[in-house]
């Protein structure tokens, strides 16, 4: 199964020097930690003031963090973190199929699998992994995860 981890700084809260170098080194140790979890592929993606920017590479955690985009986009002011460690279980070991995905608005990550996948031919073109399914839903939908979550059938996390 893959590894979610994230990190989140509460909306108006500015960080200090030190606080950005506890949550950097915090946020690559949790990452480090979700190797066992999956070590097929790793990314992250650093979320705020209405931007996305994503890194994910088809490589295990402990070589990931020395990537040096990863290491310039931790230390910028990023308040939302959003990270994954993959274990393959659908679709080829590549950067597409690494996590997160984004799919419109959606910026997404999942552990887990997706028994009806093959119910969601329309996104057949978009995708290798079940995972994006869940992402794509939600994307169409709006975002109403009650509505998407209903046509999904498997166990997952996201």
């Amino acid at each position: 199964m893959c590894g979610l981890t994230g990190a989140i700084t509460k909306k108006g809260v500015v960080l200090s020097k030190e606080h950005k170098y506890k949550r950097r080194k915090i946020f690559t140790g949790l990452l480090l930690a979700m190797q066992d979890r999956g070590h097929q592929s790793t990314g992250v993606a650093f979320i705020g003031a209405g931007k996305c920017s994503i890194v994910k590479r088809p490589i295990s955690a402990i070589k990931f963090i020395n990537n040096p985009r990863f290491q310039a986009l931790m230390r910028q002011d990023y308040p939302i973190l959003m990270g994954h460690t993959r274990f393959a279980t659908q679709g080829e070991v590549n950067k597409r199929n690494a996590h997160p995905f984004l799919r419109g608005d959606i910026v997404g990550a999942h552990n887990g699998m997706i028994y009806n996948s093959e119910n969601f031919v329309r996104f057949a073109t978009k995708m290798e992994v079940d995972s994006e399914v869940i992402f794509n839903l939600l994307n169409e939908s709006d975002n109403n995860y009650r509505k998407s979550f209903k046509k999904l059938s498997g166990s997952f996390a996201i």
